[in-house]
Formats: C-alpha cells, structure tokens, sequence
C-alpha cells in the first residue's frame, strides 16, 4: 500500500518559560488497514541535549523514524537537519518497558514528517 500525506496543525509546549509555538505539520504514514490514523490526536515527546538552546522555530525540520531502532522496539522520529532532536510517539514512550511495536493500534506507521513553523508569540 502507497504511503498516504495529510497536514495538521501542531503545538510545541517547551518545558522552559518560553512561548508556546504553531506548527504546520505534513506527514507520510503507512496503514495496514487502508486508512490514515482516523480520528487519532498524535501526541509526541521532544528529545534534545539538555545544552540546546531552545529558540523560535527549534523543531522546524524534516523527521524520518530511526532506521537503526532494534525491531519491535518503538523507533524515535529523528531530525534530518539537527539529529540531537527526537521525537517519540507518547503511545511508543509508554509501550518501551514493554511490547513496543513502534506503529500505532490501528496497524499504522509514521514514515515522514515535516515540520514549520507558523507562529510564535512574540
């Protein structure tokens, strides 16, 4: 089955005392069952070195999930352009102690991502 694209509209809430951020998101995702994570709010952590200077735009890049993650293991989506960014699947970060297959119930696999920026509180 042919990797299917849909846009949402995302929300970057750093821990830090810094503003809140919009992003657009396009993303590619593979589906057992035909269809596009319906009716699914997709919820990510952010991973980054404790030393990274946290400024507007930080997450604006492209994520493809790691190829080098162990099998059935959640595999983290990785920065292209700054690949001390991570972002795991809230629903994979709870499954790591366990099964983690690294796709969500409905049989679906998040194969891109591509992340800009639309607004900053300034």
């Amino acid at each position: 089955m042919p990797p299917e694209e849909r846009q949402l509209l995302c929300t970057f809430t750093p821990t830090a005392s810094r503003p809140e951020e919009t992003y657009v998101a396009t993303f590619q995702s593979l589906g057992a069952n035909g269809e596009l994570l319906p009716g699914r709010a997709l919820i990510w952590i952010v991973m980054a070195p404790s030393m990274l200077e946290i400024a507007p735009g930080l997450l604006q890049q492209v994520y493809a999930p790691d190829a080098g993650a162990a099998l059935r293991q959640a595999a983290p989506l990785i920065g292209q352009a700054n690949a001390s960014i991570l972002l795991l699947d809230i629903t994979d970060a709870r499954q790591l102690g366990g099964d983690a297959r690294g796709d969500d119930e409905a049989g679906n696999a998040i194969i891109l991502l591509a992340l800009k920026l639309r607004s900053t509180p300034t």
